[in-house]
Parts: structure tokens; sequence; C-alpha cells
């Protein structure tokens, strides 16, 4: 799958990043790791990403979950509609609650069943990459709409289909014409 968004894994410990990669690898998703929340933000700034899959706990010994929110929080603020996957060893139904109360996209517990892992984040990506072509082709339609207005005097007609602007647009094609 070529110029396929990127997924990103986040978390402390680096065996679980290279097998995250690995599992991601297999199944012909493109990944990277990142073992710190600075790391994430930073990869997550530089670059649009398909969906990241991140732990909730980055520092030994805490179990809190407070460093995986406020890496939400900053992924959130970078990317809004960036879809997030929290994995945890130390799952807490009130702090999974929360997170897709917040926009998670999903909750795993570690250990984590690869294919419900993997068909999660191949869905996300994916609908991702179509509502970011949507926005693409939106902009488009929208920049070309504009541009024929500027360029011919259409009378204040109003329309929005694709259709119609294909009519418009053969309409002032052909108003100069003698035919």
């Amino acid at each position: 799958m070529t110029d396929q968004l990127r997924v990103l894994v986040v978390d402390d410990q680096p065996a679980v990043v290279t097998a995250l990669g690995v599992l991601f690898d297999l199944h012909d998703i493109p990944n990277c790791g990142a073992a710190s929340p600075a790391e994430a933000c930073q990869i997550a700034a530089g670059e649009a990403l398909g969906a990241v899959v991140m732990d909730m706990n980055f520092a030994p010994h805490v179990t809190s979950g407070e460093e995986g929110v406020e890496l939400f929080n900053d992924l959130r603020k970078i990317d809004p509609d960036l879809p997030i996957v929290v994995i945890t060893a130390w799952a807490s139904l009130e702090a999974a609650v929360d997170l897709v109360k917040a926009g998670a996209a999903d909750y795993l517990e570690k250990p984590w069943q690869d294919d419900r892992l993997v068909g999660a984040v191949r869905n996300l990506v994916e609908l991702r990459s179509v509502r970011q072509e949507n926005s693409r082709l939106r902009a488009q339609f929208h920049q070309t709409r504009t541009e024929l207005a500027e360029k011919h005097e259409l009378s204040g007609i109003v329309y929005r289909s694709p259709a119609m602007h294909g009519v418009v647009s053969l309409a002032v094609s052909v108003a100069d014409s003698s035919a």
C-alpha cells in the first residue's frame, strides 16, 4: 500500500514498540515508533499520521495514566482529528470511559489481541485517508467554482453539485460562440 499514512506507536518499553512495529509490518501497515510523549508530539507535529497507538504510562512504577491523558490532550492540540488507540497494562474502566468521551478511537488492554488491534488500526487509517481525500476534493471543487465565478459573470447562479458545475462550465465555454 503506497502513500499510506503511518501509524505512530508510543510506548516507553522498546520491546512493545518493536513488537507492534513487527505486527504492523506483517500486515503492510506503515509505522514508526516513539519512546516518550515529547518524541511522539514532535513526530505528530512534523507529519500527517494515520493513527496513534499509545500507552498510558511512561515513567517507571507509574500506573495512574495521567501521562497518557496529557499526551492524548497534547496530540489533540496538534491534530484534533487524529485517531488515537490507547493500550495499557493498567486498564481502568473510568479512564477508558473518560478517554473515549474525549475522543479516543479505542481502548485496549495489554496484552492486546493482534487481530483486533490490526483491524481497528487499519480501519482508522483508511477512514482518515478517505476523510482527508474528501476534504482535498471539496477544497479543489470550491477553488474551481471560485475561479469560474471570478472569470465569468454568472448572474448570481448558486450551486453546490459537481454536475451543476459541469453544466455551468459548459455554458460559459460555449457562451461566446456564434452557434
